[in-house]
C-alpha cells in the first residue's frame, strides 16, 4: 500500500496518522479488525413488493461468473413477464425463506436474477431489496411456446 492509503485508513479507524510507512502499518495491525456492521432487513411486505413490481422490468445480464468460461461475456436484455405466489416462511432460527414464481423471457439468467452475481445483473432482487439473497430451490415449471 501507499503511504496515502495508510493515512487514510488510519483517520477512517481514528488512529494517529503520523509516522513512517512502518509505524502506520504496525498501528493500524494493532487496532485489530473493524467491529462488525449490522443492517436492517427487509420487512415481509418489503420482499413481497419487490418481488411483485419486478413483473414487466427489463433486466440488463453480463454473462454470469459461473458460465463465464464458456460464453462471451455479453450483455443481456431479459424481460421478467410475470411474477406470483410470493411465500414467505420464517424458521427457528430467524431465517427468512422466500417462494415465488417467476415467468421470463427464454435465455433469462434466473438464480442471477434473485442474487444479482456481484452486481452483474441489474437490477436484481437482492440489489432491491439492499440484502443478500440465496437461490436454495429452481423448479422449471413449464416452458411457453409464446
Amino acid at each position: 500500500m501507499k503511504k496515502g492509503e495508510l493515512v487514510e485508513l488510519a483517520t477512517s479507524l481514528e488512529l494517529s496518522k503520523t509516522g513512517t510507512k512502518a509505524v502506520l502499518i504496525e498501528r493500524i495491525m494493532q487496532a485489530g479488525p473493524p467491529a462488525p456492521t449490522y443492517f436492517e432487513l427487509p420487512t415481509n411486505e418489503i420482499i413481497r413488493e419487490v418481488v411483485n413490481k419486478l413483473a414487466g422490468v427489463k433486466l440488463a445480464q453480463r454473462t454470469p461468473e459461473r458460465v463465464a468460461h464458456r460464453r462471451a461475456d455479453l450483455i443481456r436484455r431479459r424481460v421478467v413477464y410475470e411474477t406470483s405466489d410470493v411465500v414467505i416462511d420464517i424458521d427457528e432460527d430467524g431465517e427468512r425463506e422466500v417462494e415465488f414464481t417467476l415467468r421470463c423471457e427464454s435465455g433469462t439468467y434466473v438464480k442471477e436474477t434473485v442474487h444479482g452475481d456481484g452486481g452483474r445483473t441489474q437490477p436484481s432482487i437482492s440489489s432491491l431489496i439492499k440484502a443478500k439473497c440465496d437461490v436454495v430451490w429452481l423448479d422449471v415449471a413449464d416452458i411457453h411456446a409464446d
